[in-house]
């Protein structure tokens, strides 16, 4: 079962970087494009990001399973707004939103996340 872990619910120990480093290579579905389409109508200024992009940008929120992480939602920053993209373990940009330079995360459904670490059976705290 997948775990969904929030930076203001709660984040456990990840390896974030280690993420970003096993990456074989960043490529991009089909819904991206059409997403980057449809808001480059109303907020201009998309962009498609690099490696380092999104190493530099804000993690705030993961999918964990047995241990590995599945995916990422990062947040980078662009001149009027900043963009909000999910990264697959497999490298795939999935989708892309926009969002306000001063928005906090204040609009979190806390039902959908853990509150605590779930350790799915393991005697450990993978930290990889």
């Amino acid at each position: 079962i997948m775990k969904r872990y929030h930076k203001n619910v709660f984040m456990p120990e990840l390896n974030i970087i280690g993420f970003w480093n096993t990456l074989p290579k960043i490529k991009f579905r089909k819904h991206f494009f059409y997403r980057m389409e449809e808001r480059n109508k109303v907020c201009k200024g998309f962009f498609i990001p690099t490696l380092d992009q999104f190493r530099d940008g804000e993690v705030f929120e993961v999918y964990v399973e047995r241990g590995v992480i599945e995916k990422v939602c990062v947040r980078v920053e662009g001149r009027k707004s900043d963009f909000c993209f999910v990264v697959s373990k497999n490298g795939f940009v999935l989708t892309v939103w926009a969002t306000g330079k001063h928005n906090q995360y204040d609009k979190i459904d806390y039902s959908v996340y853990c509150k605590r670490w779930i350790n799915e059976g393991y005697s450990f705290l993978p930290v990889w």
